[in-house]
């Protein structure tokens, strides 16, 4: 059986991230989405919150399943007994970054399989930074996130 994990902190989960968990789950046997608690980032939503939407983001999909973790991204790998883990990048920003985190893993968690995940064009330019600057300045930011997510984060 083929597991797979998906780390982020999903603050929001955005339509291009659950469109990356609805195609990888057609071709692994599980995916594990890590929303992470442990960040350098401030985040909008509480990790419970965050947590809720990615629930609600993966919905009706049968083998994803949503988990917190408030560790290192390694040491969650580690205790799925993951295959591997996928990363996505948008951009040559998101890349850049990416290649920053591999090189990391490289040298200290040699046992971590990583893989990207490319948006096409239609996603490429939905984010999570891009929902929360909609949130903040009042504008619609439905067709970024799932709609049940939108009706979640509209609730507070």
């Amino acid at each position: 059986m083929s597991l797979v994990l998906i780390p982020g902190s999903f603050d929001p989960m955005t339509r291009g991230h659950a469109e990356m968990i609805r195609k990888t789950a057609g071709i692994f046997d599980e995916v594990v989405v890590g929303v992470m608690g442990q960040s350098t980032k401030k985040s909008m939503f509480s990790l419970e919150k965050r947590v809720e939407i990615a629930k609600i983001s993966c919905a009706g999909i049968h083998n994803v399943r949503v988990v917190s973790w408030d560790g290192m991204t390694a040491d969650l790998y580690r205790s799925l007994g993951a295959d591997c883990m996928l990363r996505g990048i948008r951009n040559g920003e998101d890349l850049t970054f990416e290649k920053e985190i591999l090189s990391y893993h490289e040298k200290n968690n040699k046992d971590l399989v990583t893989l990207f995940w490319v948006s096409g064009a239609e996603l490429a330019d939905i984010s999570s930074t891009a929902v929360r600057e909609r949130i903040r300045e009042g504008k619609d930011f439905d067709g970024l996130v799932a709609p049940g997510a939108a009706e979640l984060i509209r609730k507070g």
